[in-house]
């Protein structure tokens, strides 16, 4: 995707991106009880600096 940036330093709009994948597993524990894991990865790229991030999740999903 993209971005626009203002800043209280300048008068112009400053433009920048981002980009992200994440895969996700869902494993069945039983018939009513399942284990989400997702890990992702995300680039940034703003007009002040570059930098990047890594996401890490764990979940419980119950069925009643």
């Amino acid at each position: 995707g993209t971005g626009a940036y203002t800043y209280d330093w300048t008068p112009e709009t400053r433009y920048g991106s981002m980009k992200s994948v994440s895969l996700q597993r869902i494993q069945p524990l039983t018939e009513q009880l399942n284990l989400g894991l997702t890990a992702g990865k995300g680039w940034y790229d703003t007009p002040t600096d570059d930098y990047n991030g890594l996401q890490l999740a764990a979940h419980l999903t119950w069925k009643f």
